[in-house]
């Protein structure tokens, strides 16, 4: 029905559209420059990957995914520096998917557990995000981020970070 076509952009791909953006993309994007200076991953290279895994997962009944500065930030905090990290961690998953099939397993991982996970991958994420260049655009993109949501607060730290930008630039002599 093409109203639920509509209804589905408006709903869920619009609002994804920035958090896919500034997640998945550009803040994994600077994380790699950050944890990796001489391996950095180009952000055109994370939307080419990202798009060529939900072209081939999707159809065959996969969730969409992506990469993220947070699933970056959690295994490197907690060891991973190579490569070979993430298809360990595939193999142990899948592993665990095959033997504990039932998604009731995971009530067995206390809420704890999680919460403590959060926490160090905050705190990792945290220490990379002091190196901003502009504290007043992402407090302005946190504030409205919480007061509003995360697209109006994209679109308006985007915009806020061009102007001053743009400002700094018309400073400088010779300009």
């Amino acid at each position: 029905v093409p109203s639920d076509f509509i209804t589905g952009t408006w709903d869920l791909v619009l609002p994804q559209v920035p958090l896919t953006i500034a997640n998945a993309i550009l803040a994994t994007s600077l994380l790699t420059y950050d944890l990796f200076p001489k391996k950095g991953v180009d952000p055109d290279r994370l939307s080419r990957t990202i798009g060529a895994m939900n072209l081939v997962s999707t159809p065959l009944g996969g969730f969409p995914m992506c990469h993220g500065a947070g699933g970056l930030a959690a295994m490197y905090r907690f060891g991973a520096r190579t490569g070979g990290a993430n298809i360990v961690a595939g193999i142990f998953i899948l592993i665990f998917a095959v033997a504990f099939a039932p998604p009731e397993v995971l009530t067995l991982i206390p809420f704890g557990v999680f919460g403590a996970l959060l926490v160090f991958v905050a705190l990792e994420l945290g220490k990379h995000s002091a190196k901003t260049e502009s504290y007043l655009v992402t407090a302005v993109i946190a504030v409205l981020t919480l007061a509003i949501g995360l697209t109006v607060a994209f679109i308006v730290g985007m915009v806020l970070a061009y102007v001053l930008q743009w400002r700094a630039g018309r400073r400088q002599p010779g300009s």
